[in-house]
């Protein structure tokens, strides 16, 4: 089935989890763990954007959202946009530039004329909302494994740390289901490989700041930070 929007994420998310104990009890905790998902995505393999800026005469130009200054890389840059052959901006004629409105392409030997159309090529993050999705229909599996993998390790993290303060019976139930869902982390996780190169996957986990299946775990006890 696909995976048009946040619900249809949160549902599929949720049927891999399986949080019995319904320690996961706000949307929002998923929806934290999918961003997470959909920040190692697009580390890995980024979403791809074309805009179009009409020139006005000047030299600096912001590049419009989805344009990201902590993440987006520019590609390309095409100028005058539109010609039969296509004229590509020289990487050393244009620089970033930090203007008070936001990141702007600075053209440093063109000055695009008004009617003229400049035509930007930049990574960006992948988004799921409400109504979309931009992730593309070949990886919304491995997002949604990323996405559970990062539940389960959470939910570990949980029964063992509340594992400690019991006794008896309880203390060996809690540590049994935080085995049960550390294994399922690290299974998701394989699955998740399976559909992304490997190599790529570990860059993103670790340009993250997580580790291999690592969780922010703050979230369970701080959950609206």
């Amino acid at each position: 089935m696909p995976l048009n929007n946040s619900a249809d994420y949160r549902t599929a998310i949720q049927a891999l989890v399986r949080d019995g104990g319904s320690v996961l009890v706000d949307p929002d905790d998923y929806d934290r763990m999918l961003e997470d998902a959909l920040k190692r995505l697009a580390k890995a393999e980024p979403r791809r954007v074309v805009v179009d800026v009409d020139g006005d005469g000047g030299f600096d130009y912001v590049l419009p959202a989805p344009f990201d200054a902590a993440f987006s890389r520019v590609l390309e840059v095409e100028y005058p946009a539109g010609q039969r052959q296509r004229c590509m901006v020289d990487r050393l004629d244009w620089e970033l530039y930090e203007a008070p409105a936001g990141p702007a392409l600075r053209f440093l030997v063109d000055t695009p004329a008004v009617g003229e159309t400049i035509r930007v090529m930049h990574t960006a993050l992948h988004v799921v909302d409400a109504g979309s999705s931009t992730v593309p229909s070949a990886r919304e599996d491995a997002v949604k494994l990323l996405a559970a993998a990062l539940c389960c390790e959470a939910l570990s993290a949980h029964y063992s740390n509340s594992g400690d303060a019991l006794i008896g019976a309880d203390s060996v139930d809690h540590k049994s289901k935080a085995s049960e869902y550390a294994a399922r982390a690290k299974r998701f996780m394989k699955l998740a490989e399976d559909l992304l190169p490997v190599e790529e996957l570990g860059e993103a986990a670790a340009a993250s700041g997580f580790g291999a299946i690592g969780v922010d775990q703050d979230f369970l006890t701080h959950p609206n930070r």
